[in-house]
């Protein structure tokens, strides 16, 4: 598991792919950062390249350390178990 210190940015890495395997963009593609504290955070999102996206969050300070979730969502144009995607990371007080 990747590791972070408070007040740090994580850059998340995804893509989409259609049945046999060729890169596609979904109609919509979201992520938001969930804190062990509850606190949920949208992130921007940029499409680099057809089917292939990443999201640069920056950690805040006044967050809790600990186990985070960054859950990817996207609708439509893929296979649903692709809908659906999720990394865990820690992360750790800025004394670390």
């Amino acid at each position: 598991m990747n590791q972070y210190k408070l007040g740090t940015s994580v850059r998340f890495l995804n893509s989409y792919t259609q049945p046999g395997g060729a890169l596609v963009n979904p109609p919509s593609v979201a992520v938001t950062a969930h804190s062990p504290s509850g606190e949920s955070y949208s992130v921007p999102v940029v499409n680099d390249s057809t089917g292939v996206y990443h999201a640069d969050f920056q950690i805040p300070t006044t967050e809790t350390a600990g186990i985070w979730i960054a859950r990817w969502v996207a609708t439509g144009g893929i296979p649903s178990q692709d809908n659906l995607v999720e990394e865990q990371f820690q992360v750790v007080p800025l004394g670390f």
